[in-house]
């Protein structure tokens, strides 16, 4: 048994590799995919959030207030993958395009931390349509979010350029609530919610990442080759080298160790 390949296994299994990071989930993708596993890796996202009641209300963009906002609370941890939200434009076409933006939140009311945002090239957008982002967004289960909407370029004294739609459902939506910015200042809307959807990809529980992983590496060292072309050179600290088009361990050198579980 490789030292270092048996050092591997021994922190998986007594806990020591907490959250993957995205470089750490690509690499147990790889060997995970070499062992036929593909679920893993191609994890889809599914609905977290949403409010889609009848439309009964509005929260108007650019009238006194220059952006509205919806917070909401993950249920899911995760990455936010997109969102949908329901835009209506008073001008066709709009005048200005629409500006959408995922911050924190404080205190209940969104602040100025923007985690991820996009320009999109129209003024009105319906709840079919996804949003999504350029920047990977990472959110946890239980902690509130905002979706923050303006229009690019316009100010409250270009008057009213469109509405959030939404429902005067009582508490139809009892994660979150609508605010409006007017001059610096965050203002509840209340008695309403605005419709919208959350997309959340799942982060793996570390239970599936503990028996994959060490599967994945076992299935892929017992195959005993590689292609050449995914770049393996990481592999020479888990004493294996690379062979012309296979990759072969190389067991001779001894590697000290204190883990209990290591044997040489």
């Amino acid at each position: 048994m490789n030292p270092a390949l048996n050092r591997l296994r021994f922190a998986v299994a007594h806990g020591r590799s907490r959250q993957p990071s995205p470089g750490f989930k690509a690499f147990l993708c790889l060997v995970i995919l070499t062992a036929g596993v593909t679920d893993f890796c191609h994890a889809t996202s599914t609905v977290d959030q949403a409010f889609t009641g009848e439309n009964s209300a509005a929260s108007i963009i650019n009238d006194g207030a220059s952006s509205v906002a919806q917070t909401f609370t993950a249920g899911l941890s995760g990455t936010l993958t997109g969102i949908n939200i329901d835009i209506y434009s008073y001008y066709v076409p709009g005048n200005f395009p629409l500006h959408v933006a995922i911050r924190g939140v404080n205190d209940g009311l969104p602040n100025n931390l923007v985690l991820g945002e996009t320009t999109l090239n129209v003024s009105a957008i319906s709840l079919d349509r996804p949003v999504t982002f350029p920047q990977m967004i990472p959110v946890t289960a239980g902690l509130q979010y905002s979706i923050v909407v303006n229009y690019a370029g316009a100010t409250p004294q270009d008057h009213a350029q469109g509405a959030w739609i939404g429902s005067t459902a009582t508490d139809g939506y009892v994660g979150g609530m609508p605010f409006g910015l007017y001059g610096q200042t965050w203002t509840p809307t209340s008695s309403i919610d605005l419709h919208f959807r959350t997309y959340v990809q799942p982060v793996p529980e570390p239970s599936v990442l503990g028996y994959l992983f060490p599967l994945g590496v076992g299935f892929a060292f017992s195959a005993g080759r590689l292609p050449t072309q995914l770049g393996l050179g990481w592999l020479s600290g888990l004493g294996v080298q690379q062979n012309g088009a296979s990759i072969v361990r190389d067991d001779s050198a001894p590697v000290a160790s204190s883990d209990p579980d290591a044997r040489q």
